[in-house]
């Protein structure tokens, strides 16, 4: 999978996305993200969407869905029933040591955010490796959403601190 490159400066001239570049640019200093592809995983497959988390950005697309030669796992509409309840304003993250996690910028309760989840990993049969966590305010760089949240796979089953800076993720090993 190809991320966007994060320039080091002024990274909201080039994405449009940041409404507070200082927590931006602290979201990718703690957590050292070194690449970045917006707006997903909504139009990915929920086969790639869990390899993409589990393998890194090294993850390889696959084939066409069953019955429909037109979708594929680069391009699927199998996510678009979470975009509200849990990936709006999407992001899938490319750290420095090839991890990859996803952030979303939520409206809504931490109770029907956290359904949401459970609800998208009981019907794509997710592995219990895959974690979300409610991140701190610290690293909320959009005016969007009540919440920011990060979903990440998480092998060693450690568990995650919402108010981490850096290597505290399973990711960062």
């Amino acid at each position: 999978m190809k991320f966007e490159y994060i320039p080091k400066i002024r990274a909201q001239e080039s994405f449009g996305y940041i409404d507070f570049p200082d927590k931006f640019y602290r979201f990718i200093d703690e957590f050292n993200i070194v690449g970045v592809r917006w707006l997903q995983p909504t139009t990915i497959s929920a086969s790639n969407f869990l390899r993409v988390l589990q393998e890194g950005s090294s993850a390889k697309a696959r084939g066409y869905g069953r019955g429909n030669n037109k979708e594929n796992d680069e391009l699927s509409i199998q996510m678009q029933d979470f975009y509200q309840p849990l990936l709006d304003h999407g992001a899938l993250w490319k750290v420095k040591n090839d991890n990859v996690i996803c952030t979303a910028m939520l409206y809504g309760d931490r109770e029907s955010i956290t359904d949401g989840f459970y609800r998208m990993v009981n019907m794509f049969h997710y592995p219990k490796t895959m974690k979300m966590e409610f991140l701190d305010d610290k690293y909320r760089f959009r005016i969007n959403g009540d919440h920011m949240i990060a979903i990440y796979c998480d092998s060693s089953q450690e568990n995650f601190n919402p108010n981490c800076s850096d290597r505290k993720l399973g990711i960062m090993r």
